[in-house]
């Protein structure tokens, strides 16, 4: 993963500073009053979302149940491992059998 910031992504957030700090000192407190209004209505939709929208996919089921657990395989582990796509190629078993390679 990458943990650096891109270098355009860069000069993007500091144009979005600049034009931020400038629309802070020229415009006045309401001008900034419906869009951190917005921001606050999404943030909170965002962090405490209505019930409705919690279980789309449990509609079919009563409310409160979730997913069955499966008891038959609930402390049972497979043995069974999956068979691999990769062979094993053996090597030589003495590395005093040949004499070195110079290149």
């Amino acid at each position: 993963m990458r943990n650096r910031i891109q270098p355009w992504f860069a000069v993007v957030l500091v144009f979005m500073a600049i034009g931020l700090a400038v629309q802070l000192f020229q415009g006045s407190v309401e001008s900034w009053l419906i869009p951190l209004s917005l921001v606050a209505i999404v943030f909170l939709l965002y962090k405490f979302p209505p019930s409705r929208w919690r279980n789309l996919s449990s509609r079919g089921r009563p409310p409160g149940r979730g997913p069955r657990p499966d008891i038959r395989r609930a402390g049972v582990k497979s043995d069974r491992r999956r068979a691999s796509p990769f062979t094993v190629i053996e090597g030589r078993k003495n590395k005093d059998d040949e004499p070195p390679r110079y290149h």
